[in-house]
């Protein structure tokens, strides 16, 4: 009969998770459910997750409570002392020790209460409790886990379990020997394909998108740039019959001819 993995070693069990619960003590009355109905509960095991350190306050601590209480400890103490000391020695009597024992275990329980709290400046004037809470408890099994999940499902605060497995810390499943997960988007999106062959760059740079600039002359016949000083393609089929008709240029005024030099001498008087 297999067995969950060593309980003395910390390491996390191994197991599908059969019931979840949120408190502790429906845990624990689960698996003392599956003792009572014959289950190999040496199977099982309970895992908290979202683990919590909780200070339950308990009291307010004051100087006289921390006297009292340091003086009963160690009466308690000088107590056990005396009569354990009467027992392995008959000859003395308990009338005689008792008291002494009383006395040196007030004035110890006094000293090792009272002065660490005088210490402390009053700090900490409160009694508490720490406990390590989680926020789910689930219950595991190796073996037989369609009869655990039935025999669990009508306990009290039973929680359907979220997986199957134990759920451990993110990981591919290809790393555990599993089939890899693989969500309905990605089967759904094509795989972009790779082009079957290199773009060429172009004529008018370097780049395979890049498109002619500014002041480029595209021929419309075979859209290549045509080079400075060579004719369209149209051009050069026709044989170079295609001429570019010059456009008229407006008609200028006629200029009156100059006059002659003498009417129009500065230095000479005005008729």
């Amino acid at each position: 009969m297999a067995r969950m993995n060593n309980p003395y070693l910390p390491t996390l069990p191994s197991g599908t998770v059969v019931a979840s619960y949120k408190k502790y003590e429906d845990a624990q009355a689960a698996v003392d459910l599956l003792a009572d109905s014959g289950f190999p509960v040496q199977t099982t095991a309970i895992v908290g997750s979202d683990l919590s350190m909780v200070e339950r306050i308990t009291g307010r601590l004051t100087l006289g409570r921390v006297a009292l209480s340091s003086a009963l400890n160690g009466i308690w103490l000088g107590v056990f002392m005396g009569a354990f000391y009467g027992i392995f020695n008959p000859g003395t009597a308990l009338s005689t020790i008792m008291p002494v024992g009383v006395m040196m275990g007030l004035l110890f329980g006094l000293l090792t209460g009272v002065i660490p709290y005088l210490l402390s400046g009053g700090k900490r004037d409160f009694t508490s409790a720490k406990q390590v809470v989680a926020a789910r408890y689930d219950v595991l099994a190796s073996e037989q886990v369609a009869r655990a999940r039935e025999l669990l499902a009508r306990t009290r605060g039973f929680m359907a379990p979220a997986g199957g497995l134990l759920a451990m810390p993110a990981q591919s499943p290809a790393a555990f020997g599993g089939d890899a997960v693989v969500s309905d988007a990605a089967v759904a999106a094509p795989a972009p394909s790779a082009p079957s062959e290199p773009l060429a760059p172009t004529p008018f740079g370097s780049r395979p998108d890049e498109q002619p600039r500014f002041g480029v002359r595209v021929d419309p016949a075979t859209g290549q740039p045509i080079v400075p000083g060579a004719k369209p393609a149209a051009e050069q089929a026709a044989g170079g019959a295609a001429q570019v008709t010059a456009q008229p240029q407006p008609d200028q005024p006629a200029q009156p001819p100059a006059p002659r030099g003498e009417e129009f001498d500065p230095f000479l008087p005005r008729k």
